[in-house]
């Protein structure tokens, strides 16, 4: 009996060993063919580098800024008595603003007028005297001072009740009210923005090498994210010293004209167009891949062998200005040079191509959406 068990298990055993041992062969047969198979071609887009000539250009972003701009506040403390506009008005220069309760102002300076008049009086009579040598010269001068300083103090205090009436410095539009009637403000408190209309500016900054070319008006061309059309103007001034922190230059450009829906703080970038033009050797945006260590494209190379398929080869490039959809390579690339334009994802170096350029959109300088 336990000799019959014991061939029982032995055979078991070699059943379960053979099959084990077919599986185990069949797969290192497997990974042996798929390691030596060759790996299927990537269908990529490509296109080849050509060249255009365009017109050098410096970008930068800036804040769209008005001419004249000034947060108004209190000089002087009292409470509101009247307020004589509306958030979001636009007024002219001169407009009365607000003004404060002058009751106390007034009360005091009509004080300070009757005693210059008695002082004045006084000095009068006392000047006549020492003419006729009855009074001393220190009299007379001690009168004279009594009027000087009731004058000071009575125009001191007209200064202060004027700044009771806050006006508008500039014609421009007001923001939003920041008081109500009846409050008491102190000194600084807020009162209102008040922003010119026009003109308008966009402060923006260049890296210092970028200054070679500018001049003073010469065209600009801005776009913001608040109007979808460009604006165009000039470059109407430069900062005289560059930053020593970022080693950039403020620059200031400012609008032909100045539409009724931009406002000062919005963004905008700035395209400043240099005379003459420049050959430069081009290629598709989408053809290259921006890394952190250096931009690089896909260069097609062709077979080997008749017969053979191209393979892709990754290389460096320097880029430069881009125009629409195309991209200036500075370095790295030659003219006529054919690149992927789409598909990099599923290519690497050496990698055997498949190229389809049937739909393949074409590159524009002034690509339009197909929603637009």
């Amino acid at each position: 009996m336990a000799k019959r068990m014991t061939l029982m298990l032995i055979a078991v055993a070699v059943v379960f060993g053979g099959i084990f041992g077919f599986k185990a062969f069949m797969n290192a047969q497997m990974q042996k063919y798929f390691a030596s198979a060759p790996m299927p071609p990537s269908t990529v887009s490509t296109a080849k580098a050509e060249s255009m000539r365009w017109a050098a250009e410096r970008k930068g972003v800036g804040t769209v800024v008005a001419d004249q701009s000034v947060a108004l506040s209190a000089e002087v403390s009292g409470r509101v008595t009247r307020i004589g506009f509306r958030s979001g008005d636009v007024v002219e220069a001169g407009t009365v603003l607000l003004e404060l309760d002058p009751a106390l102002d007034q009360a005091e300076l009509r004080s300070l007028q009757t005693q210059l008049r008695l002082a004045s009086e006084d000095y009068e009579r006392i000047a006549a005297l020492y003419k006729q040598q009855r009074v001393s010269k220190a009299e007379r001068d001690a009168a004279l001072s009594q009027r000087d300083a009731l004058s000071a103090q009575a125009a001191a205090r007209e200064a202060a009740l004027a700044k009771k009436t806050i006006l508008a410095p500039f014609a421009g539009r007001l923001g939003i009210r920041q008081v109500s009637l009846g409050q008491v403000v102190q000194p600084g408190d807020a009162i209102v923005h008040l922003a010119s209309l026009e003109p308008l500016h966009v402060d923006f900054t260049l890296p210092a090498q970028d200054l070679a070319g500018l001049s003073l008006d010469m065209p600009a061309q801005m776009r913001t994210d608040t109007l979808e059309a460009p604006l165009q103007g000039r470059l109407t001034a430069m900062e005289s010293v560059i930053d020593e922190t970022t080693r950039n230059i403020r620059l200031r450009a400012t609008l032909d004209e100045a539409p009724a829906a931009l406002r000062a703080g919005s963004f905008a970038e700035v395209r400043l167009t240099l005379p003459g033009e420049a050959e430069y050797i081009v290629v598709p945006r989408t053809a290259v891949s921006y890394q952190p260590y250096g931009n690089t494209v896909f260069v097609v190379q062709p077979p080997a062998e008749e017969g053979g398929m191209p393979t892709a080869q990754q290389r460096f490039i320097k880029t430069g200005s881009a125009r629409g959809d195309f991209v200036a390579v500075l370095e790295g690339l030659s003219l006529g040079e054919e690149v992927i334009t789409s598909g990099q994802l599923k290519v690497r170096n050496g990698s055997t191509l498949s190229i389809d350029n049937s739909n393949a959109p074409a590159a524009s300088l002034n690509p339009t959406p197909a929603n637009s």
